[in-house]
């Protein structure tokens, strides 16, 4: 589970889509669920992530954040001398927040 809760303390402020990118990105490895948006045979290579916040709202104690990711999907196969071996992928995701900081991800 995924604990953003120095995210909710910057909710309000000008500069939160930039802050939220930078953790966004600086995530450990795996943690978001980017198989889900794959559409080439669901491995990831997620060690270089661009992350673009779409929307950000908060319903009472729930804090809800819309954003994109472009990554690497990894192409298995034969790899053949001219068959692509990664190819550029993007995916929408949610996350919700809670006022503990636990979060969960979901692909949109």
């Amino acid at each position: 589970m995924t604990n953003l809760s120095h995210i909710i303390t910057k909710w309000h402020q000008p500069n939160f889509p930039r802050l939220c990118k930078q953790v966004l990105e600086s995530l450990p490895s795996g943690s978001l669920p980017l198989e889900k948006a794959t559409t080439q045979g669901g491995m990831v290579d997620d060690s270089n992530i661009s992350i673009c916040i779409l929307n950000h709202r908060q319903n009472g104690e729930c804090f809800t954040l819309k954003f994109g990711v472009f990554f690497i999907e990894v192409i298995g196969g034969c790899n053949c001398h001219d068959d692509p071996l990664e190819a550029n992928a993007y995916g929408e995701f949610i996350a919700r927040i809670q006022a503990s900081g636990e979060t969960r991800f979901k692909i949109i």
